[in-house]
């Protein structure tokens, strides 16, 4: 019989490894760091929903999610704004920090 954390450890891989994708495709489509690790966010807890994850994860997921769009918030300004820096862009210095 396996142990049960074995299954737990399998699950989570297997879900940051839908997470990892989700964000490597949205880097390499629109070629902004930040928007694959939105992507990424939102893609996870779709998956944990739509693959019948236990409550607890999804609610853990769910957490991590909102965590990633908070720390997020200025550069979903700046997306919004269309002034967001792209991979390989020259970012001009301005007095906001984030």
């Amino acid at each position: 019989m396996k142990p049960p954390h074995i299954g737990i450890i399998t699950q989570a891989w297997g879900q940051s490894a839908y997470q990892s994708e989700a964000v490597k495709l949205g880097v390499q489509l629109f070629r902004i760091v930040s928007l694959g690790s939105i992507i990424g966010a939102l893609v996870v807890n779709i998956l944990m929903v739509v693959l019948g994850q236990p409550l607890p994860y999804i609610l853990f997921s769910l957490m991590g999610g909102i965590y990633v769009i908070v720390r997020h918030q200025g550069n979903i300004k700046r997306l919004l704004a269309g002034t967001e820096p792209k991979i390989g862009q020259k970012v001009q210095q301005s007095s906001e920090v984030s």
